[in-house]
């Protein structure tokens, strides 16, 4: 049979046939993300080499498949309930489940089909442990072989794997479960590299021409030599990567039926789903429908779900299973709303921590005065501001005052960089701990990379007014965990949450004053919606956390919010523009969205795709299904004479000699490094009115490169290249890296 599949043309040709048959579409899809798989298995002349019909035995036998391929998932279901199951599989989070826990456990095992489970719950309340030990049931009960954890960010994403390998690690049983890490800079993660190291595989795409053996079968977590490459690794049973990696099985690209495969077996669990924006959103929603129809079952995780976005996620999957479901409504908070052939909404009783937060209104001139005497008693504050400039200048300014004990996180730093001040982050600021000492007084600024997903502790935040659900998220990093008895480990000026906001609107003004960088990034009429909601909580009334959560976001978004009498005329003007902005980002996502999984047969399902690269690469395929905002990933070097070489900060490899580029790729080692040090153009050299304009700089540069084209690593990166004072002009910019600020971007204009 390998033998047959081999012939790659006969494979086409069964394929057509099989998506002509009047049978659905997703019975096509994973047939023919099977026979996929069969062909590059059956086309692999490492395992399989050429031979004649009567070694066909020997060349299957030779192929090492068994230990390879892992066979799935199958746990047996759990009937412990959440009370055992909660410790065993989280001994390191100690303690008894909460209620919400419970209930989503005891949800996961009543229910009588695969569904879409929705779980709305305060920050910090333990919702990936739910949908952990939710996952396993499910699993168990409807076949599934493994589980899909996606989240917003690379850096989410990273914190989230060493969570799953030590769950998985805590399963019953001693099956060895291949893991994959699904995400571009995923050999910047130590756990994961340090897997990929036990198995011997000593680069990703290398795992296509030198398949190591694992090691030790007797762990539980293991990453598989031909599980592994942009397209294979998500085939693997247990995957953390970003929610991109489930978004494109909306996209209409190449090699869509094997995504559609490697979503379909799993129990998918998207965290922060409320981070999805209009673009994303629509591509979601397509992906809820197949898995819908595949009556594949998921679990979204929320804090702060405003409930028109809670109703298109639960129709777009009864759509795929051919349902019309009620409208759903909030029956209390936290919630758990089940969709399956109906629509159950489960309330669930708080029984965590509640929490009175104090909203205070702030002045950015006035930060140093009022930092200084929290810093002195030892306080851990964080400033989040809207944007890395106007993250950077607050930084600087803060670092004049208060020296060293100021530290600076933001997206714009080399990617090797940012993750080494995550992690240590999360070590000094995290969870309790008694190998970690929290440090006496510190001051983190950072955007909106500390606001999603990064497990991190704040005795007080200070940040830009954002819309009210992203702020609500941030004060989830504001008294995460309990520090002591009533707080008492922490300052004594601290023990009660206050969150200062920047940028309050006067509401008694004709023209609200919005900071003009956070209205770029958000929009006039989110902010408007935000202050207006909060005003009667700034300097009054706190905010009762979690009880207010729900109220809030549900007021913020309803289309029937009333503005203040004063704001009426710039209210109008921002709700229109608002309209057009999602009215245009719901037509550009249609571009390249497949279409609904209603089809008879996949004929011409793909046409009018983008790229094979945007369905592989993270960078263009993400530009895809995201909007463009996130900006151009680049490797950054600097020539010295004639010489490249790496930033001599760079966190590994710093200021290794890269060679003459015109005449030859740099070697193995160095080339992963250099991959290492990428970063992102700012979104205003990628707008469309700019984008072009930067590329085609960047290309310009990039003729000088010709020897790298031939690493298979740094093939068709872009490259960004400095000159001895880290500098360089760009499509009409000065760009210029700091290691302290990171990537700095000036108009040229703005300087002149």
């Amino acid at each position: 049979m390998l033998d047959a599949m081999a012939r790659r043309t006969g494979a086409a040709t069964r394929l057509r046939d099989w998506a002509e048959r009047p049978i659905s579409a997703t019975a096509q899809a994973t047939l023919g993300a099977a026979v996929v798989v069969a062909d590059w298995l059956a086309s692999d002349s490492f395992r399989f080499p050429y031979a004649d019909a009567h070694t066909s035995a020997r060349r299957a036998e030779s192929a090492h498949l068994d230990r390879d391929l892992l066979t799935p998932w199958r746990p047996d279901e759990p009937r412990r309930g959440a009370d055992r199951l909660f410790p065993q599989r989280f001994p390191q989070v100690g303690g008894e489940p909460k209620g919400l826990q419970r209930e989503l456990v005891r949800i996961a095992s009543d229910i009588h089909e695969p569904s879409l489970l929705i779980l709305e719950a305060p920050m910090g309340s333990g919702k990936t442990e739910a949908a952990l030990m939710a996952a396993e049931i499910l699993c168990a009960r409807f076949g599934q072989g493994g589980v899909f954890v996606a989240l917003p960010t690379m850096a989410t994403s990273d914190g989230m794997f060493d969570r799953l390998v030590n769950w998985i690690h805590h399963l019953d049983g001693d099956q060895a479960n291949s893991v994959f890490l699904a995400h571009g800079k995923a050999r910047l993660n130590e756990s994961y590299r340090g897997l990929v190291d036990r198995a011997r595989i000593h680069a990703v795409n290398a795992a296509e021409t030198e398949f190591g053996a694992i090691d030790d079968l007797s762990e539980n977590a293991v990453v598989s030599a031909w599980l592994t490459g942009r397209r294979k690794g998500v085939l693997a049973s247990m995957v953390v990567g970003t929610i991109d990696q489930v978004l494109f099985g909306a996209l209409k690209a190449r090699h869509l039926a094997l995504r559609h495969l490697a979503l379909a077996g799993k129990v998918v669990i998207i965290d922060e789903v409320h981070a999805a924006d209009d673009y994303m959103r629509r591509y979601l929603g397509m992906v809820l429908q197949w898995l819908g129809a595949y009556r594949t079952p998921v679990i979204l995780l929320s804090a702060t779900l405003p409930p028109d976005q809670r109703t298109y996620l639960l129709q777009a999957y009864a759509a795929g299973r051919g349902i019309r479901p009620l409208p759903s409504v909030s029956e209390g908070y936290p919630q758990i709303t089940v969709q399956g052939e109906t629509t159950e909404v489960h309330p669930v009783a708080w029984d965590g921590v509640r929490r009175s937060l104090s909203l205070i209104p702030a002045r950015e001139d006035d930060l140093v005065a009022l930092i200084a005497p929290m810093l002195d008693a030892g306080a851990i504050v964080t400033v989040i501001r809207n944007t890395v400039r106007s993250a950077q200048e607050t930084y600087t300014r803060l670092r004049e005052s208060f020296g060293e004990r100021v530290l600076l996180l933001h997206s714009r730093f080399l990617a090797d960089a940012r993750a080494e001040r995550e992690q240590d982050l999360r070590s000094a600021l995290g969870p309790p701990n008694p190998q970690n000492v929290r440090p006496h007084g510190l001051i983190v600024v950072g955007t909106q990379v500390l606001e999603q997903s990064l497990d991190i502790d704040a005795d007080v935040m200070i940040s830009d007014l954002a819309p009210i659900d992203l702020l609500l998220q941030r004060a989830g990093r504001l008294h995460r965990h309990v520090r002591g008895a009533d707080e008492v480990d922490r300052p004594a000026v601290c023990r009660s949450p206050r969150l200062y906001v920047l940028g309050m609107p006067d509401l008694d003004v004709l023209t609200p004053d919005l900071d003009p960088g956070s209205r770029a990034v958000y929009g006039m009429s989110r902010l408007l919606r935000s202050a207006t909601v909060l005003a009667p909580h700034i300097a009054g009334a706190p905010i009762s956390l979690p009880d207010d959560i729900s109220r809030l976001v549900e007021q913020a978004y309803d289309p029937a919010l009333s503005s203040p009498p004063a704001w009426q005329n710039a209210w109008a003007s921002a709700e229109l523009e608002q309209q057009t902005a999602t009215n245009d980002q719901v037509a550009r996502a249609d571009v390249f969205r497949l279409a609904d999984p209603r089809a008879r047969t996949l004929v011409g399902w793909l046409d009018g795709r983008t790229s094979e690269s945007a369905s592989d690469a993270d960078t263009s395929g993400a530009a895809r299904v995201r909007d463009s905002e996130d900006g151009i990933e680049v490797i950054v070097v600097y020539r010295a004479g004639g010489f490249v070489r790496l930033l001599p900060f760079s966190g590994s490899h710093p200021d290794a000699d890269l060679g003459v580029v015109s005449l030859g790729p740099p070697d193995d080692i160095l080339a992963l490094a250099t991959c290492s040090a990428t970063v992102r153009l700012p979104a205003a050299m990628t707008h469309p009115g700019q984008i072009d304009r930067t590329i085609r700089a960047l290309e310009d540069q990039c003729r000088d490169f010709t020897g790298w084209q031939r690493s298979p690593w740094l093939k068709g990166q872009l490259v960004l290249c400095l000159d001895e004072s880290f500098s360089a002009r760009i499509a009409g910019w000065r760009l210029h890296y700091d290691p302290d600020l990171g990537l700095r971007a000036t108009y040229e204009k703005e300087s002149s």
